[in-house]
C-alpha cells in the first residue's frame, strides 16, 4: 500500500508524505529510527510553514512515537506537544486522541502511573466510538507496562477478538505482557513466539520490542536458549537504534548471566 501511494503521489507534498509514511512503517521492523525521526520532523516543519495543520500534527506525532522507541524521551515529549497543538486546531479527532495518548504514556514512563491514568481517563471521557478502540488499547499498554495489569486486562476485555485496526499488533503484545506481569511466563513466551516477525505496521520499533519482551519472558521461564534469545534481541535493537527495546534486552541478559 505504501509503495502504491509513493507511485501515484503527484504533488511534492504527497511525495514527502509517502516518503515519511514509508519511513514510519519500515521503522516498525528494521528501519533506522534516527533517520525516520528526521524525515518526519522535516515534513512537520514543511507543513507548519505551509499552514497544513493536519499533516503537521500527524508528522509531529509520528516523530514523537519514533523518538520514544529510540529512548529520546525529551524529544518525544516536545514533538508530542507540537502534535497536540497542531491537531487541536483541526477536526482530526482520531489523531488528536493518539497524540494525547502518547502524552499520557510518556508521563507513565517517568514513573507516574497515577497521573498518566488521570490523563487517559480525562481524554477517554471526551471520545466518541471511533477513536476509543485504539485509545483504550494504548491506555491498556501503559497500564500493562507501568500500572495495574488487571486494569490492562479489563480494558482489553471489551475489544472484539476480530477487531482489526492500527492497534491490532499492539494488543497482541499487551496481552502477552499482561500474562508476564501475572507471572504466567509460559503463556507469555508462547504468545510472544506466536507473533510472526517481519510484519510492517505503524508502531515504530515494534519488532525490536517484541524480541526484547520475548527475551524477558524466556529468562523468567528459564528457557534453555534464553541467553541466545536475549543477545539476538539486543543486536536487533542496537542496529535499529531502538534504545528502549535494547535496554529491555540488556535487562534480560543481565538476569540470565547473573
Amino acid at each position: 500500500l505504501v509503495d502504491e501511494f509513493s507511485r501515484i503521489a503527484k504533488s511534492p507534498l504527497m511525495r514527502s508524505v509517502a516518503i515519511a509514511t514509508r519511513a514510519l512503517v519500515e521503522a516498525s521492523v528494521e528501519g533506522e529510527l534516527g533517520e525516520a525521526g528526521r524525515i518526519c520532523e522535516e515534513l512537520a516543519e514543511h507543513c507548519r510553514l505551509a499552514n497544513l495543520a493536519h499533516f503537521e500534527g500527524v508528522s509531529w506525532l509520528n516523530a514523537a512515537l519514533i523518538h520514544a522507541a529510540a529512548a529520546r524521551m525529551d524529544r518525544a515529549k516536545a514533538c508530542g506537544a507540537w502534535a497536540i497543538d497542531a491537531l487541536a486546531a483541526t477536526s482530526s479527532r482520531t489523531e488528536l486522541a493518539a497524540a494525547r495518548s502518547l502524552e499520557a504514556t510518556l508521563v507513565a514512563w517517568t514513573g507516574r502511573p497515577g497521573d498518566a491514568r488521570q490523563l487517559f481517563e480525562s481524554t477517554l471521557s471526551e471520545l466518541e466510538a471511533g477513536p476509543r478502540v485504539e485509545f483504550v488499547s494504548e491506555y491498556a499498554e501503559a497500564e500493562a507496562l507501568f500500572g495495574d495489569a488487571d486494569r490492562a486486562a479489563h480494558l482489553l476485555a471489551a475489544r472484539r477478538r476480530d477487531e482489526l485496526n492500527s492497534s491490532t499488533f499492539l494488543v497482541r503484545l499487551i496481552e502477552a505482557f499482561v500474562a508476564f506481569r501475572k507471572r504466567d511466563f509460559a503463556q507469555a513466551f508462547t504468545a510472544l513466539c506466536d507473533i510472526e516477525l517481519g510484519h510492517h505496521n505503524p508502531l515504530p520499533g515494534y519488532q525490536s520490542r517484541l524480541l526484547a519482551t520475548r527475551a524477558l519472558a524466556a529468562v523468567a521461564l528459564g528457557h534453555e536458549d534464553a541467553l541466545v534469545i536475549a543477545q539476538h534481541a539486543i543486536d536487533a535493537a542496537s542496529r535499529q537504534g531502538a534504545r528502549t527495546a535494547e535496554a529491555v534486552g540488556r535487562l534480560a541478559l543481565g538476569y540470565e548471566t547473573h
